[in-house]
């Protein structure tokens, strides 16, 4: 609500809360718009990650961990934002985010596990007790 209203007048208070709740409206609207391209949703997502949004603030020393804290802040009323008004736009910027992390992993290769071979033991060791052997235990 602005300064200039006179909160003793009804009026006035019932006028400056609707013209607070268009303007927080109309932020959301602009934020959904924003986050319905596929780079705005990638800025936003490296913006939350660089927050500290997604992990612990904590540090040995204290003071990193007070300033880390303040980027987290940030990072949450952000996401707060994005939840409030555009839900489906995160859920849409979390699959996008997965789908860069999985395509920058490696691929596994053809020396792994043959499926087609008995199975050695645990991380391939063998031991030498079998079961059913009375002489391992």
């Amino acid at each position: 609500m602005s300064d200039d209203v006179d909160v003793s007048d009804r009026t006035q208070v019932r006028n400056a809360r609707k013209s607070a709740a268009a303007e927080e409206r109309e932020e959301g609207e602009r934020l959904a718009a924003f986050l319905g391209h596929p780079i705005a949703r990638r800025w936003m997502w490296r913006l939350l990650e660089a927050c500290h949004t997604f992990s612990t603030s904590f540090d040995d020393n204290p003071y990193r961990t007070a300033f880390r804290e303040g980027e987290r802040n940030v990072g949450i009323r952000v996401l707060a934002d994005i939840m409030r008004n555009c839900p489906h736009q995160y859920s849409v910027m979390t699959q996008e985010a997965e789908n860069v992390r999985y395509a920058s992993k490696p691929k596994p290769t053809a020396s792994g596990p043959k499926f087609d071979q008995p199975f050695s033991g645990v991380g391939g060791f063998t031991s030498e007790y079998e079961p059913g052997d009375d002489n391992g235990a």
